[in-house]
């Protein structure tokens, strides 16, 4: 799927503070034509970011996502019935698990929704404590967060698609990381894809929920 938009939405995807963000949402609205995803732009911004305890308090629970799903796919061989049910839930806080219908404008609306906590979660991964290991005492050197960048790219999306089963209900996150991770790497998509050939078949082998309910595994 090609996911468009209008050109005067482009800094709105581009900007990472979601205080600025706010600000052009809401002038954008007004100003822009709507496309079809005015509305639901809105519901994505509320959804993504209002603290349900704390309504002065911005959250980000798309970033949130990227944080997580890399340390849930990593523990898969020890809580594996409950990663198909967290990628569930995770789906179902960012509009994947299929119960929103959503037309053309609303999907690439989502898919530049969540590029753009992908990109938040990419310019963390030069920070000093990214990659870090022996409980953060022994830092990564920049080799060593580029690749984590690139493992972690692949593993919180099409790993955790294939070991989940979740394929077709993920296809427009892992758009999303996978082109994202290609606009912050240069050659990112090669890498990804590269990543990916080494590792897709360990995956599919996690997905003991797809052979306990014989629906079958791709080859």
């Amino acid at each position: 799927m090609i996911y468009t938009f209008n050109e005067a939405w482009r800094e709105y995807y581009e900007v990472l503070e979601p205080e600025k963000r706010k600000a052009l949402l809401e002038k954008l609205s007004k100003s822009v034509p709507d496309d079809g995803a005015n509305r639901f732009r809105k519901k994505l911004f509320e959804q993504r970011h209002t603290d349900p305890k704390k309504a002065d308090h911005m959250i980000d629970l798309f970033l949130w996502q990227c944080v997580y799903l890399p340390g849930l796919y990593r523990k898969r061989n020890f809580f594996l019935f409950n990663a198909r049910q967290e990628m569930q839930r995770a789906l179902k806080d960012i509009f994947l698990d299929g119960s929103v219908r959503m037309n053309a404008a609303e999907k690439s609306a989502l898919y530049w929704e969540l590029r753009n906590a992908a990109a938040r979660y990419f310019a963390t991964c030069s920070g000093s404590r990214y990659g870090n290991k022996f409980l953060g005492m022994k830092h990564a050197t920049m080799e060593e967060k580029r690749e984590r960048a690139c493992e972690d790219a692949w593993i919180m999306s099409r790993g955790m698609a294939l070991c989940s089963g979740l394929e077709k209900e993920m296809q427009i996150f892992i758009d999303a990381v996978r082109d994202e991770y290609d606009n912050y790497e240069v050659g990112g998509a090669d890498k990804f894809d590269a990543y990916g050939a080494a590792h897709e078949a360990q995956a599919r082998r996690s997905n003991r929920w797809d052979r306990q309910n014989k629906i079958g595994i791709k080859k």
